[in-house]
């Protein structure tokens, strides 16, 4: 007889760590919206002014390997701008980090771009209980992996990290 789970009960079951990783055999750049892009670009230039300068650039990049076998890495950081003021604003970090290893590169320049989706919790809701209506989306945008993540630790302080 077989068994049928919702996903939330197969990952429960396993490290969270277990299912943070795929292939993709035809690769396709995520598109996202224009308005995506814009909340993006504000927010990154509010709190994150040198990964800002890297979203033409990694768009490019990523732009440059479509059709072939990509890797993802998929984490996400519940943040907190640093700094001392009692109602500075949560937000949640979802990055698909796309890769791929030397014998995929076939002499190119590595991948180095990550899909970034970018939320905010919203106004009386806790980020611990907070259910996926609680937080507000902000944007989505692609952003260089080596300067994103240099520079995550400098700017935030990290509540929780799912990897």
């Amino acid at each position: 007889m077989k068994h049928i789970k919702l996903f939330e009960e197969f990952i429960s079951e396993r490290e969270e760590s277990a299912v943070n990783e795929y292939e993709t055999r035809s690769s396709k750049p995520a598109n996202p919206s224009s308005k995506d892009i814009k909340g993006a670009e504000k927010w990154l230039k509010k709190y994150m002014t040198r990964t800002a300068k890297t979203t033409d650039e990694a768009t490019k990049r990523i732009e440059s390997f479509p059709g072939g076998a990509m890797f993802t890495h998929v984490q996400y950081h519940i943040v907190k701008p640093n700094g001392n003021k009692p109602d500075r604003p949560t937000f949640r970090l979802h990055q698909s980090q796309e890769w791929l290893n030397d014998g995929y590169l076939n002499g190119r320049e590595e991948v180095n771009a990550t899909f970034l989706s970018i939320y905010q919790l919203k106004d009386g809701e806790e980020w611990n209980t907070s259910q996926g209506d609680a937080w507000e989306k902000i944007g989505q945008i692609y952003v260089e992996s080596k300067a994103f993540l240099n520079e995550l630790g400098v700017v935030f302080q990290t509540i929780k990290r799912s990897m």
